[in-house]
């Protein structure tokens, strides 16, 4: 049985931009329930997005910033 595990790890820069630097990768087995997580997280706050994370303000700023990427842009990139 497959089981999904989110591993959050909060980075002082996100770079969306450039190509990863391998072509290797794996197709994801969790990705509707990936985008139905998303979907709940996007209406989330800056500031319950850090409660929820047990992070800093600015972190959680962070990571509200970048809330509206979509799951399918990125792994498609």
């Amino acid at each position: 049985m497959n089981q999904m595990k989110i591993v959050i790890s909060p980075a002082k820069s996100l770079n969306f931009e450039d190509k990863a630097p391998t072509d290797e990768f794996s197709q994801p087995i969790f990705i509707k329930e990936a985008e139905r997580l998303s979907k709940i997280l996007k209406k989330k706050t800056a500031r319950s997005l850090a409660k929820l994370m047990s992070i800093s303000p600015n972190l959680g700023e962070l990571n509200y910033e970048i809330k509206d990427y979509s799951l399918r842009n990125i792994l498609s990139s």
